[in-house]
């Protein structure tokens, strides 16, 4: 397993702590100074993740990011040995080209205060945002779905600007 410890400029004052495991598991971890909240991601290789945990270490909010293989045709929630689990076909936008995260590097977690949200973490692979996050969000909003379903809801222009 690598290691790396990374502290982003001031002006972003966001802890940053990723991990890249052997079996081709990235996870990353980005914390909010102000909140004491992070952003936890994980992409396992199969689909990808990202979680709000608080500052007591519970998680508050969750969403599914994308699906490394085809989408299901039928929703997995059944069996909880396939968790985490992948988004199905129904549920998943086919339009929008996207590439994996494949270092540490790729992520990206901006912190911002809202009057409607609270805190709102936007989570961005490659400079494009993937995912929102809000305290209580579960599921959270996905860039990349394409209706509102139990692992993410649909990226709505509440939070400024469009997801295309």
């Amino acid at each position: 397993m690598i290691v790396i410890l990374l502290l982003e400029p001031a002006e972003l004052a966001s802890e940053v702590f990723y991990m890249l495991s052997s079996d081709d598991t990235l996870t990353a971890s980005v914390t909010d100074p102000a909140s004491g909240c992070r952003v936890y991601f994980e992409d396992d290789g199969r689909v990808a993740y990202a979680y709000l945990v608080a500052a007591d270490g519970q998680i508050i909010a969750d969403v599914w990011l994308y699906n490394r293989g085809k989408a299901p045709a039928e929703p997995e929630w059944h069996d909880n040995e396939t968790m985490p689990f992948a988004n199905p076909a129904e549920f998943v936008r086919t339009d929008k080209p996207f590439n994996f995260a494949k270092r540490p590097s790729d992520i990206t977690v901006l912190w911002e205060a809202s009057e409607q949200y609270g805190l709102v973490a936007r989570i961005y692979i490659h400079n494009e945002l993937f995912g929102i996050l809000t305290p209580g969000a579960k599921p959270g909003w996905s860039v990349l779905a394409t209706r509102d379903g139990p692992l993410a809801q649909k990226f709505t222009s509440s939070f400024g600007g469009s997801p295309d």
